[in-house]
């Protein structure tokens, strides 16, 4: 009888715990394959990324990206839920996030981050959402103070526009000028 007791205590904390956050993944179930997101970004970087399908457990799109004359190709993977945990940039260099980035999730999500040069931390999130706003409050675990950002939600789940401040207090963002559907 006591195990049955605790079995249930144990079953309805982690339902409460994920109750508590709520996923905003890139809905990919209803973005056409060939789909092209155009982006531009405070430091005059531009990139497009085309949907190209899923394979396996993940999505996949390819993202041409072009900075001060300098242009390559990469690949981002997305979990089945629409979040972001591979960035491959085609030239070696390779981020992860695991589980997954915690970017689109609404409330409290913490994931471990590393790159292929061999840095790598664990980053805690606070959420919130207006609308279609999020504000997000971010640190690396071992860090105090909290960087903040916000996000507009557009198009099957994609961030349209994202403000933040750096640790130097410059101001960036970054933004899609178009969404082209194949015919």
């Amino acid at each position: 009888m006591l195990k049955l007791f605790f079995s249930a205590i144990t079953a309805v904390s982690l339902f409460a715990t994920a109750s508590l956050s709520q996923s905003l993944g890139v809905d990919f179930k209803k973005m056409p394959i060939g789909t092209k997101i155009y982006y531009q970004a405070s430091n005059g970087e531009t990139w497009v990324s085309t949907f190209k399908g899923k394979k396996g457990k993940n999505y996949l799109m390819s993202v041409d990206v072009s900075r001060k004359g300098r242009s390559y190709r990469g690949t981002q993977r997305y979990t089945l839920a629409g979040h972001k945990s591979r960035w491959n940039n085609g030239g070696g260099y390779t981020e992860n996030w695991r589980p997954f980035s915690c970017n689109q999730v609404v409330g409290s999500c913490t994931h471990k981050w590393n790159a292929s040069n061999g840095k790598g931390t664990s980053w805690i999130y606070e959420t919130t959402r207006n609308g279609n706003t999020l504000t997000q409050k971010s640190r690396p675990k071992r860090a105090v103070d909290m960087q903040v950002s916000t996000s507009k939600i557009g198009k099957y789940n994609l961030v349209s526009h994202l403000k933040w401040t750096t640790n130097r207090g410059q101001k960036r963002w970054q933004k899609i000028t178009k969404i082209v559907e194949p015919n």
